[in-house]
């Protein structure tokens, strides 16, 4: 898709697109960040575990979090999760 074809799509939907490069994006980003006003709260981080089935990602989570999900679930096949968030 060639660049006007992108701004006028974007102006279809109600947006202003600009092109800029990955320099002009990097310098905008700086700029923005350095606006933020207020207090920067510190968070964890988010982490994601991801892999093909039955190979072990519910049984690695059990073991960080002390639990035995995988123990209980229909064929040692997780069938929900949840996000958790904890302290060192």
């Amino acid at each position: 898709m060639d660049t006007e074809l992108a701004k006028e799509i974007a102006r279809e939907f109600g947006y202003l697109a600009d092109i800029v490069s990955f320099e002009e994006d990097v310098q905008l980003s700086q700029e923005e960040a350095s606006e933020v006003q207020g207090d920067k709260l510190p968070r964890p981080p988010v982490i994601t575990i991801m892999g093909h089935v039955d190979h072990g990602k519910t049984s690695l989570l059990d073991a960080i979090r002390h639990t035995k999900v995988a123990a209980g679930e229909a064929g040692g096949i997780t069938q929900a999760s949840a996000p958790i968030t904890w302290t060192w």
